[in-house]
C-alpha cells in the first residue's frame, strides 16, 4: 500500500512529473505520478498511463495517487475521480533514483510548482473521498519522504532524513496553498537519494 500526494499549481498545459522513478537504461516507469496537459495519470508499471481526473490551471490543487493492495484511486481536491483494480505493486530492481518534478532524462518537466509532496508507504492514507488539507502536511506513520516545505523546499521533513539534490531549477517561492507558504519550482528536476523505494 502506499499514497502520494502533493499540491500542484500548472501554468501551462504542457505535460510534467510529479513524482517518479524509472527503470535504468530505458524512460518506462517503474512508478510515476504526471500530469498530461490536462488530467492527473499514474501508478506502477505497467499501468502507469491509468487516467485520473482534470487539474485546472494556475491555481492550487491537491492531487492524491493511491494504493490498498487492490484498488488504485485518483483524488482531485479531496474527491474520489477515479478507481482502477489492478495489481499496482511497486518493485525497485534495476530501476534509478526516484525524481521530483522531471524524468529522469529532463523530457518532461512539470509546468509550474508542486508544494507538499508526501509519499507515504504501507498506508493508503485515502480510500474514500476526504476534506482537503488547509495546514502543511505533516509526517504521518509510514510517511517515506515529504518536502516542498518552509523556507527550505528541499529539506525532507519526514523525520527519514531523505537527501534531496537537485540538477536544475528549483527555488522557494511564497505563492503557496496556504498563504506564505514556499514550494519548490519551477520546472526543476530534484534527485531522491538515499531512498531505495519511497513508495515500497
Amino acid at each position: 500500500a502506499w499514497c502520494i500526494e502533493a499540491f500542484i499549481y500548472p501554468t501551462t498545459t504542457q505535460n510534467g512529473t510529479i513524482f517518479g522513478r524509472w527503470y535504468s537504461g530505458t524512460n518506462n516507469a517503474a512508478y510515476v505520478y504526471y500530469w498530461d496537459g490536462s488530467y492527473m495519470r499514474g501508478g506502477a508499471f505497467p499501468y502507469y498511463n491509468s487516467a485520473g481526473g482534470p487539474v485546472p490551471l494556475n491555481q492550487w490543487t491537491h492531487v492524491a495517487m493511491t494504493f490498498d493492495g487492490t484498488t488504485k484511486r485518483f483524488f482531485i481536491n479531496g474527491s474520489l475521480f477515479a478507481s482502477y483494480v489492478q495489481d499496482n505493486s511497486i518493485t525497485s530492481t534495476n530501476s534509478l533514483s526516484p525524481s521530483i518534478g522531471n524524468n529522469t532524462s529532463g523530457g518532461a518537466p512539470f509546468p509550474g510548482f508542486i508544494s507538499n509532496l508526501r509519499v507515504v508507504s504501507g498506508s493508503a492514507v485515502y480510500t474514500s473521498s476526504f476534506t482537503v488539507p488547509s495546514a502543511p502536511l505533516t509526517a504521518i506513520s509510514g510517511t517515506s519522504l515529504l518536502c516542498g516545505q518552509g523556507s527550505s523546499p528541499l529539506t525532507d521533513n519526514s523525520g527519514n532524513g531523505v537527501v534531496l539534490t537537485t540538477t536544475s531549477n528549483v527555488f522557494a517561492n511564497t505563492n503557496g496553498p496556504f498563504g506564505a507558504t514556499n514550494v519548490i519550482g519551477k520546472g526543476g528536476l530534484v534527485w531522491v537519494k538515499a531512498r531505495t523505494n519511497p513508495g515500497g
